[in-house]
């Protein structure tokens, strides 16, 4: 991808009709020295890496025939703050995890309105947080292993019941 500076239009969300609370997964990720900086990000700083989802609902918009959370194109990026956004979680690694091992990890769900029904889900996953803006490291990685819904309370931590 060197040399890549955009252009590529991405269809986010896959049809989907339920409420889970969480997203459960295991994680191993490495934190880069950022060498591709800018007004996001500067040069010389540790990378961060991010997972987010979000459910969403309504028409979506349409991209080669089919319909999805959202599209990106024309400078436009994800707002969880959306109107289309029924909920939404992230974590976000400032830096490296411990060992060469894998972490798990839990990201609750917060819900705008338990009245509106989602129809699409979207799961992104990044080694660098704001490598949608071509900004962040080239040496940082991520590996995920397990990922799960999580639908009933019990599952969850006592400090996120």
């Amino acid at each position: 991808m060197d040399g890549l500076t955009g252009h590529g239009v991405l269809g986010l969300g896959r049809p989907f009709a339920s409420r889970p609370l969480a997203l459960r997964g295991y994680i191993r990720y490495i934190s880069g020295n950022v060498d591709k900086g800018g007004e996001k990000i500067a040069n010389g700083t540790q990378d961060k890496g991010i997972i987010y989802v979000a459910l969403t609902d309504g028409e979506g918009e349409e991209f080669n025939g089919t319909r999805w959370s959202f599209v990106t194109k024309e400078s436009k990026f994800f707002d969880k703050n959306g109107a289309n956004v029924v909920a939404y979680g992230d974590k976000i690694w400032e830096a490296s995890t411990e060992g060469e091992g894998m972490h798990e990890f839990i990201i609750p769900f917060e819900y705008k309105s338990m009245e509106r029904i989602p129809n699409r889900i979207m799961l992104v996953a990044a080694a660098s947080q704001f490598g949608d803006y071509f900004q962040g490291s080239t040496g940082s990685v991520m590996w995920l292993d397990d990922l799960e819904l999580i639908y009933e309370e019990s599952k969850l931590p006592e400090n996120l019941r």
